[in-house]
């Protein structure tokens, strides 16, 4: 059953295995206020070591660290050391900007 008021939160790779070893679940839903909340927060307030997120990605999509996230919103976020679209000199910049990509760049 879908949860209205939380975002589900997805690590992967070493992240995953960072909050494992620090006896923290890896997935989880979180509560978030219907005005919503921006990624590097989230990844700040779980403890989320920033210099090892090499993307995110927000319902499936590429975002940015800056990206807000809302209630119902699907969030991962993968290290540098899991290689795939993300990955690699075309990667997404995640902290420099504060923008959103623009819809061509979202597949």
């Amino acid at each position: 059953m879908e949860r209205n008021d939380h975002a589900t939160i997805l690590m992967f790779g070493s992240l995953y295995t960072f909050r494992q070893e620090n006896g923290l679940a890896p997935t989880l839903e979180l509560p978030i206020a219907a005005e919503g909340k921006r990624a590097i927060d989230i990844a700040e307030d779980l403890g989320l070591p920033l210099a090892a997120i090499g993307s995110v990605y927000c319902n499936h999509r590429p975002a940015s660290l800056q990206r807000l996230i809302h209630p119902g919103d699907r969030i991962a976020f993968i290290p540098h050391s899991v290689f795939g679209p993300h990955s690699g000199p075309q990667g997404f910049p995640l902290l420099d900007g504060g923008m959103d990509f623009p819809k061509a760049a979202q597949g």
